[in-house]
């Protein structure tokens, strides 16, 4: 390269803008990529926030029963998980346990109604039924006179989602002397909708398992009189 062309003012006054301000538009044009990658990132992000938000926080849970007929959580259940009968029947006797004992500890009847709700939408006819049942059969009021003891003898799966199921009840005096002694029958319809999903709901209400519409009779009672 010539001295002239060294000493040239115009490429010399390129060479110190070049100099000066082309690191900066370079800087620049690398932060705006950056800012632009960075964009991306939160609009991904807000996207998967979103669709998070719209998914199910209901996790159904597999239950297993013991000898006893008590149903136990065991873990979440995976996608294609059946629930066993055993369980459903385990439930639903200590629905009708729940629902027809009465005892004179006011705790443990208390505890027991809590338990029964737990299987219930208020949304239901059976909600509406069992209120109007215990207007008239305050289990309370009655304790004060009688206590009654359930054995389910029975549970049948009858259709599709409804079940059939039978018991004794036994009524004796706050002394223990047998008033009388009842056989019941009733059809329940239930739904799953596997709405347990933490561990405090998972002692009343393991599966996710309500009973939507109930009715009951006693047997060889034509009028089917709801005691």
């Amino acid at each position: 390269m010539s001295t002239t062309e060294i000493n040239n003012p115009y490429l010399n006054a390129r060479r110190e803008w070049n100099e000066r301000y082309g690191s900066y538009i370079s800087q620049a044009a690398t932060w705006r990529v950056i800012a632009l990658f960075a964009m991306l990132l939160a609009i991904i992000s807000v996207s998967g926030a979103l669709y998070l938000a719209q998914q199910s926080k209901f996790i159904p849970y597999i239950v297993e029963v013991d000898q006893l007929g008590r149903a136990h959580a065991v873990g979440p259940a995976t996608e294609g998980s059946k629930i066993d009968p055993r369980v459903t029947k385990a439930l639903l006797a200590r629905f009708v346990e729940n629902w027809r004992n009465i005892t004179m500890d006011v705790m443990v009847q208390k505890n027991r109604a809590f338990d029964l709700y737990a299987h219930l939408s208020t949304a239901s006819a059976a909600y509406m039924t069992l209120n109007e049942y215990y207007q008239k059969s305050d289990p309370f009021k009655r304790a004060q006179s009688e206590l009654v003891n359930v054995e389910v003898t029975s549970l049948l799966r009858i259709g599709e989602d409804i079940w059939q199921a039978e018991w004794t009840e036994t009524t004796r005096s706050r002394k223990g002397k047998i008033l009388r002694i009842q056989f019941y029958q009733s059809a329940m319809k239930l739904s799953y909708t596997h709405q347990a999903d933490n561990a405090d709901q998972l002692s009343t209400n393991p599966v996710g398992l309500f009973v939507d519409e109930l009715s009951w009779s006693e047997i060889l009672n034509t009028q089917g009189d709801h005691q």
